[in-house]
């Protein structure tokens, strides 16, 4: 779970930089009228699927921390899964800054994914010894 979590995790990091300020309205569908068009313009949620992906990680997260906590609370995945949330949001303040630093986001980038590889390790170690 922790590693599906951390997958949503990156795809949400990859959402929010490619669409910072959410994805556009996609404009009238034929045969609308202006009224029509005007709702489907104010229902329109441009962070729609960023919201739906930050959801998701936080169920995942949630469940998987809360079992492995019940089997082991110092086991080292639950770690770094705190490690990686807390790249994840290293990376969202680097972009969000006033003035970016390209060379700061980058680092910020290169540090949450060894943190997700850094989560895989440790995920697969405790599979083998199960």
């Amino acid at each position: 779970l922790l590693i599906r979590a951390a997958a949503r995790l990156w795809d949400l990091n990859k959402e929010e930089k490619l669409w910072p300020k959410g994805h556009p309205w996609q404009g009238t569908v034929a045969n609308q009228t202006p009224g029509d068009a005007g709702e489907s313009f104010l229902r329109h949620d441009p962070f729609a699927r960023a919201k739906a992906l930050a959801q998701e990680v936080n169920a995942l997260s949630e469940e998987a921390a809360a079992i492995i906590t019940l089997e082991d609370p110092d086991d080292p995945a639950v770690q770094a899964w705190r490690d990686v949330d807390d790249a994840y949001y290293r990376c969202v303040g680097e972009r969000t800054k006033e003035r970016p630093d390209p060379g700061a986001i980058q680092r910020a980038e290169a540090d949450f994914d060894k943190a997700i590889h850094q989560l895989g390790v440790i995920c697969h170690q405790r599979l083998n010894t199960l």
